[in-house]
């Protein structure tokens, strides 16, 4: 599908002469204006008034710097002239010749855009073996059922505030396309089903700037990679009470969680691999079964015995912030830390080995069953 397009209707003498094709604000959908040849007067409303070119000229707006939005541009039979407002003027042609071109809509940036609020269009899309890019306007969707995405590779939604995907019963979200892109959207799983909001089942997948909502009373998980996929790549992503905000695929030693949040999720990452500068609150476990931790951090809240890093392994620069109220422990069964700290806790590090350059501060007990702990760069 071509990028849709604006109908621009030229008046002459309060006569309407021409409809024409053109994208002013690149969002690669239809908007409306007017050209009034008494005064050469464009007027796109909400987007752009301008004064450009005469009565006589034939309007051929169309996207000819290639920034994805029309320009206004005319051509003037008299004597050739082809203008393009803000970006070029030149002679080609003169009297009788028919221009070529104008109209384009600009750039084909999606192959398909959602009708907003849409759920079964934007069903459609998702499920289509045409498309290879959908993009989804800011609205809310509620989807039943599963949504299987297995040849669109590019799914955009206009911002993850207010672009909301809803999963009212059992729906979620497939992923078996080969390197699919998904960001800027909202998913919202709004029953107590065990169904995880989205499901990655294919390699070199990528979640960027997503937010995972749950209600906190159901088996599932804000994220989950299935064990079809491997090399997935989270980043700048946000889960919020979820039984398991991310969770990844123990043997995949591909994938990477870069900039993630999870508040109040039963666990944050659940074998999760290659995590980098995350951050969790936490009722109950803050990293579980996790491998290579740089720079990650979390806030333990809870009251049942919770755990910031729990049979974790090779962690530096991590942080475990724990209440003092409630029987807790920083890193718990981990392996391999470096430069890392427990705070607050009930036990700092328990039952942890091969440990370098880290410190307990304010625990109840710092190391309590731990080997392989270098004493010179691990105070009591």
């Amino acid at each position: 599908m071509r990028k849709a397009a604006l109908v621009l209707i030229a008046l002459l003498g309060g006569q309407a002469i021409s409809a024409l094709a053109a994208d002013f604000d690149g969002d690669s959908r239809a908007d409306i204006g007017t050209f009034r040849g008494s005064d050469a007067l464009w007027h796109v409303p909400g987007i752009t008034l301008f004064f450009f070119g005469s009565a006589t000229d034939i309007l051929v707006p169309g996207d000819y710097n290639g920034d994805g939005k029309d320009e206004g541009a005319i051509y003037r039979p008299a004597n050739g002239l082809w203008a393009v407002r803000n970006v070029t003027r030149q002679f080609i042609g003169g009297p009788g010749e028919i221009p070529i071109g104008g109209g384009s809509g600009g750039l084909k940036t999606y192959d398909y855009v959602v009708r907003p609020g849409d759920a079964l269009d934007l069903k459609r899309a998702l499920e289509s073996d045409v498309y290879r890019s959908v993009f989804i306007p800011n609205a809310t969707y509620s989807i039943s059922g599963v949504v299987t995405v297995d040849h669109v590779t590019h799914i955009a939604g206009e911002g993850n505030r207010d672009t909301n995907i809803r999963f009212p019963l059992d729906g979620y979200l497939l992923v078996k396309a080969l390197q699919c892109h998904i960001e800027d959207i909202s998913f919202y799983e709004q029953s107590t089903s065990s169904c995880s909001m989205v499901v990655v089942d294919s390699n070199l997948a990528t979640i960027e700037n997503c937010v995972f909502r749950g209600i906190g009373d159901s088996d599932n998980a804000g994220l989950e990679q299935d064990n079809g996929g491997s090399w997935l790549r989270v980043i700048n992503c946000f889960a919020d009470h979820c039984s398991y905000g991310f969770s990844g695929y123990p043997s995949d030693i591909g994938s990477l969680f870069a900039n993630c949040q999870a508040f109040y999720c039963g666990v944050g990452f659940y074998a999760c691999e290659n995590i980098s500068n995350s951050y969790v609150v936490t009722a109950t476990d803050g990293y579980y079964g996790c491998k290579n931790l740089i720079g990650c951090k979390v806030k333990v809240e809870g009251i049942h015995n919770p755990t910031g890093f729990r049979d974790c392994n090779q962690l530096s620069a991590c942080t475990a912030d724990c209440s003092t109220y409630s029987p807790d422990a920083g890193f718990r069964l981990c392996s391999y830390l470096s430069s890392c700290v427990a705070r607050n806790a009930s036990w700092g590090f328990q039952t942890c080995s091969y440990i370098s350059s880290s410190r307990a501060i304010s625990c109840d007990d710092n190391w309590p069953g731990c080997t392989y702990r270098d004493t010179g760069s691990c105070p009591p």
